[in-house]
């Protein structure tokens, strides 16, 4: 079962510190080398130089040993120090939702216990081999948990959140401003009084995990302390590794869209299209994709609307189409999809266009050869402009969705979910250390 314990978090020095400058997104987010290069010059220690590293100039694949080397040097400096005592983090993320009101998401940050995933910890999208195994060189190579990855569990007494919300009546012991257009912060506290941290893990004791984001990181995290068994290593902490958790129910916990832009198909491959979603979708026109007024009318109204739902746009047509699955349709579009996955529009999306339409098989999905994954529809419609041959478009997934799939021992496709806002790499890391 779960095992979440205290830890001695690796931190950067200094008391109260504001670390807006040292923090970045999670590696899978940054999109741009540019978005690399304006980190990186943000501050000497922000920490993408640990996630993302460069190689050594005329050293090709020496990023990882980069990173490493970088990581020796600011604790050298004492840069970065390592709390004297196990604690959990009380974490806080504060945004603005939807251009609204401002929301708040809690939880903490812990070790957890690796075990292969299952009914205890259970995940609910698959990954893509590029990203599991950078993510394992890099762990193999510097030994520290970098980024945390994000699991959700249940908290209906309310203990963990009482005991967070009493902590957080203190000082922050570190806060940061993320940036960009929700106007984001984050706090964060470390709690080591004896009696909160037994608090909580006796909430979560036995208690079923979800994993929100980190599937790659946790897969790679596996992958590494099965090899260092099998060397005959003692593992230490590194059987461990270090998560944010967050209790559910709680009103600041937001789902976004990942949308799906395909390119590089023959020609040939979008023959079948249009005879494809006419057979299984009501399909109407919403407007034209380049026009913002429309998409925004179509992503607003869509999350009310019952069914299974995607927007379509494709290279060549300005229409912006609305196709809704037709009830009837669902035996042949979804043939062979288990259990809750036949209620999301993703499964329609992979199940029905991508795989029988359009012939995009699993190998390619995990390649990730002919798709791009983009968070915001008006980036991902531009891309018609470029190379992309058709761009589809989701509704978020509902966090009931989430914990059924799951439950059940099933996956979703990739990139199903994107919870926001993400988990800020640099406040806390999880250096491996001997028993």
């Amino acid at each position: 079962m779960p095992e979440v314990r205290p830890f001695r978090a690796l931190r950067f020095s200094g008391e109260r510190r504001d670390l807006s400058r040292v923090i970045a997104p999670p590696y899978d987010v940054i999109e741009s080398p540019a978005e690399v290069a304006g980190l990186r010059e943000r501050h000497p220690h922000n920490v993408v130089r640990l996630i993302l590293p460069e190689d050594h100039p005329g050293q090709p694949d020496s990023r990882y040993r980069a990173s490493r080397e970088q990581l020796e040097a600011w604790l050298g400096e004492g840069a970065l120090v390592q709390d004297p005592h196990p604690a959990f983090y009380p974490y806080r993320q504060a945004y603005r939702r939807n251009g609204s009101g401002v929301a708040e998401r809690v939880g903490f940050l812990g070790l957890l216990r690796l075990e292969p995933f299952g009914r205890q910890v259970m995940a609910h999208e698959n990954t893509l081999a590029g990203p599991r195994e950078d993510r394992y060189r890099l762990l193999r190579e510097v030994r520290v948990n970098l980024s945390p990855v994000f699991a959700l569990f249940e908290d209906p007494g309310g203990h963990v959140r009482t005991a967070l919300e009493a902590a957080m009546t203190r000082p922050w012991d570190a806060r940061a401003t993320r940036g960009g257009h929700d106007h984001g912060h984050d706090e964060l506290w470390r709690m080591d009084e004896p009696e909160a941290c037994e608090t909580v893990m006796r909430a979560l004791h036995g208690q079923p995990l979800v994993f929100a984001d980190g599937h790659h990181r946790y897969e790679s995290a596996l992958r590494h302390l099965a090899e260092m068994r099998e060397r005959g290593e003692d593992p230490g902490t590194a059987a461990y590794c270090v998560a944010f958790f967050a209790p559910v129910p709680q009103p600041g916990l937001s789902i976004l869209p990942t949308h799906r832009v395909v390119h590089g198909l023959e020609a040939g491959r979008f023959a079948a299209l249009e005879d494809t979603l006419r057979r299984f979708f009501l399909v109407r026109a919403a407007g034209r994709w380049d026009q913002p007024a429309d998409v925004e009318r179509w992503e607003r109204a869509a999350p009310a609307r019952p069914g299974r739902l995607l927007g379509f746009a494709r290279r060549g047509d300005d229409t912006l189409w609305d196709l809704e699955l037709l009830p009837g349709s669902a035996p042949e579009a979804l043939a062979g999809l288990p259990g809750p996955l036949r209620d999301l529009d993703v499964s329609v999306l992979h199940e029905a266009v991508l795989h029988q339409a359009l012939g995009i098989g699993e190998d390619a999905l995990r390649r990730q050869a002919n798709l791009r994954y983009l968070h915001d529809a008006g980036p991902a419609l531009e891309q018609l402009r470029i190379d992309a041959q058709a761009v589809f478009l989701l509704r978020p997934t509902p966090i009931e969705s989430v914990f059924s799939v799951a439950r059940a021992g099933l996956r979703m496709p990739q990139k199903s979910t994107y919870f926001y806002p993400k988990v800020s790499t640099g406040f806390v890391l999880h250096r491996h250390e001997r028993k």
